[in-house]
């Protein structure tokens, strides 16, 4: 009966929260700032010229 009691040690493995701590690794969100590149929307600039430049074609 008080073998019973040694399962009881589960609560032991219970301390696989520590593993919890993985949220830390969340922190990956950061390299998310490279959202900030998005300011390749720049580039769409080019593509204005693009179209100056061949409205400038058939006017010449």
């Amino acid at each position: 009966m008080y073998g019973s009691s040694r399962p009881g040690g589960s609560p032991r493995p219970g301390g696989s929260p520590r593993p919890g701590g993985s949220p830390r690794p969340g922190g990956s969100p950061g390299p998310g700032g490279s959202s900030g590149p998005g300011g390749s929307s720049g580039p769409h600039r080019k593509r204005s010229e693009d179209t100056e430049s061949s409205f400038l074609l058939p006017v010449s």
